[in-house]
């Protein structure tokens, strides 16, 4: 009998409350469970749009190692790897190019903390075949073609391409063999990554030999086509 007094009063205090204190009152008791069924909604609702809308296919990763803040303003329309697709009968809606350009790195170390991490990363993703082309300063393609880390000159170039940039190719030296060899470019001054602003000037590319098996033909045709000739 007592029980049943406690919820009439109950009642009749929630009927004489208004609007807004009845919302307080329901939000304070039910608040658990209202998250909980506005979290549920919202992940069956993203899981639906994923599966109408899935993300495209990453069919090559660049890293460009200190590249300048350009690069952030341009649109992903405008951007140089997304034209490079179409122009070349992809579709950028099912397939694309994934660019890390905010990886940053100084040569005397000077970064601290921020070089020791991405340091790190360019470390790991190269060694979990993560990178299929870097570009960056020369002392970029120092920290890994001691190591026979890039692919050879010769598997990106013919003949006449390793003639017109003999100037400009990177060379290593193979710790574990002590041989020279030819795997990276400084890339001519009229190549697309200075011209559409991702460089201020000088910029040094190679592709590891760890990059994806799957890519590496594509890594090559988009080495070429960032020369800019």
């Amino acid at each position: 009998m007592a029980e049943h007094k406690k919820v009439t009063e109950r009642t009749k205090a929630f009927k004489d409350m208004t609007f807004g204190e009845k919302i307080e009152q329901i939000w304070a008791y039910y608040k658990p469970v209202l998250l909980a069924i506005v979290l549920g909604v919202s992940l069956i609702i993203y899981i639906i749009y994923k599966i109408i809308n899935p993300d495209p296919d990453i069919i090559l990763n660049v890293a460009l190692v200190n590249s300048v803040a350009a690069y952030q303003e341009q649109t992903e329309e405008d951007d140089l790897f997304t034209r490079y697709l179409k122009e070349n009968g992809y579709n950028p809606e099912e397939e694309t190019i994934s660019v890390s350009a905010n990886l940053y790195l100084t040569e005397d170390g000077s970064g601290g903390e921020m070089d020791m991490a991405t340091s790190q990363s360019l470390m790991a993703r190269i060694a979990a075949s993560d990178i299929d082309i870097l570009a960056g300063d020369k002392f970029i393609l120092d920290m890994f073609g001691a190591d026979g880390g890039f692919l050879e000159i010769r598997e990106i170039f013919t003949e006449e391409q390793m003639e017109k940039y003999a100037d400009n190719l990177y060379t290593a030296v193979d710790e574990e063999t002590g041989e020279e060899y030819v795997c990276g470019l400084k890339l001519p001054e009229s190549n697309l990554l200075t011209a559409e602003g991702y460089y201020g000037t000088e910029v040094w590319m190679a592709i590891p030999v760890t990059a994806n098996e799957e890519h590496i033909q594509l890594a090559k045709e988009v080495f070429i086509y960032l020369l800019g000739e």
